[in-house]
């Protein structure tokens, strides 16, 4: 006659293969300092969900749909746009990213649906807090069919249609160069 394992060895086991992992990682982990992040927090605002109506209903009124055409831009291609009140000194400014950046908005691996509500959400969020300067990271599109950013070109392409938005840059090396924006946003109010 055989005798089966009783259950509290079965759990001792799992147990001990916990504490194992746990000592493993530990080792691997000995030495390794945390990253220093000195960067503004991305944006963490709490999407409501919508229905498929609202949403559309949404994205219709800020102009954000992803069925117009939008000009193609180049993953490597600076993009800007200037309302023409902005002084230029204040435009200089933005460029250079000299501003300082109040939010980030990071759109990578998001779909035009999710990019266009998320950043209407976004745009509302930063115009109600009455940020001035923002980030908005959309990517070259490398990992985009034929490498063609289409973020890039759709966010281009939206935010020169909203009217809280007085001027755009692509970033400094640093903020994430051709692939992100500084946007300088219309006081509210």
């Amino acid at each position: 006659m055989s005798k089966k394992p009783s259950q509290n060895s079965s759990k001792t086991d799992t147990t001990d293969q916990n504490k194992d992992e746990q000592e493993l990682f530990q080792q691997a982990m000995e030495g390794v300092k945390p990253l220093v992040h000195d960067k503004v927090a991305p944006y963490r605002g709490k999407i409501r969900p919508k229905s498929p109506l609202q949403a559309t209903a949404a994205a219709i009124s800020t102009g954000f749909t992803h069925a117009e055409y939008a000009p193609p831009t180049r993953p490597d291609e600076i993009i800007h746009y200037a309302d023409s009140s902005v002084q230029p000194r204040k435009l200089k400014q933005l460029k250079q990213g000299q501003l300082q950046c109040e939010a980030i908005l990071d759109l990578h691996g998001t779909n035009i649906d999710a990019a266009a509500h998320q950043l209407t959400e976004f745009l509302i969020h930063c115009s109600e807090q009455g940020y001035r300067c923002v980030t908005v990271i959309h990517g070259r599109g490398h990992r985009s069919e034929n490498n063609q950013p289409v973020l890039k070109q759709q966010v281009n392409h939206w935010l020169r249609s909203d009217q809280r938005i007085l001027a755009f840059h692509s970033a400094m090396p640093k903020d994430g160069d051709t692939g992100a924006l500084y946007v300088l946003l219309r006081k509210s109010g």
